[in-house]
């Protein structure tokens, strides 16, 4: 940096009086630095864009041999049923997006990590997480991650739950609050509709 500085100045003493231009003075033209910019960026996005697609074909073929979860309950009705549960308001505006890991690349995941969570570690598997300024869940869904006392149904209803607390009770979902009234609505949606195998109504 030091180095640059003195060689900026050298010039500027010794340029003629007519102003330069940057690619004069550097040898390089900002317009062709800006354009190859952009023209990675276009690249970049369509790798994800066929990462994406690949991600879908591979998820359906997971979901036929039971090797990830896919929710038997209705998301508007799980909402609402935690909601009556907690004998809290509707919370104003849409109700959070749900993104499920088998059909998510972790680049799209990793985008809302460090835009919500100031820390400089780099997420390396996609966990199940309620971003509240993105109004997004992403749900873990591999069959591993679920036995007899729980299912991704429950899951959801616990995000649910976080979502709630964050628009009608202002309560940071990180906050042992909030993460305690999550897993009682997790237990409760267990017990009522999961292990009951009754439809969410």
């Amino acid at each position: 940096m030091k180095k640059l500085f003195l060689i900026a100045l050298a010039l500027a003493f010794s340029a003629p009086a007519r102003s330069q231009s940057i690619d004069e003075i550097f040898g390089v033209d900002p317009g062709q630095i800006i354009a190859e910019a952009q023209r990675q960026q276009a690249k970049y996005e369509a790798e994800l864009e066929v990462r994406r697609a690949k991600k879908q074909r591979i998820a359906a073929v997971l979901e036929f041999i039971n090797a990830v979860k896919t929710p038997k309950q209705d998301e508007r009705c799980v909402l609402s049923a935690v909601v009556r549960h907690m004998n809290v308001g509707t919370p104003s505006g849409e109700a959070p997006d749900v993104y499920r890991a088998s059909r998510t690349i972790l680049e799209d995941y990793q985008t809302y990590y460090y835009a919500e969570i100031s820390v400089q570690d780099t997420p390396k598997e996609i966990k199940t997480t309620y971003f509240p300024l993105s109004n997004i869940i992403f749900m873990e869904d591999a069959a591993s991650a679920y036995d007899a006392s729980k299912s991704i149904d429950d899951a959801i209803a616990g995000q649910f739950a976080l979502y709630v607390q964050y628009r009608v009770l202002k309560r940071a979902p990180s906050s042992a609050e909030a993460q305690a009234a999550a897993a009682e609505v997790v237990s409760w949606f267990h017990a009522t509709y999961t292990a009951q195998r009754a439809v969410c109504r």
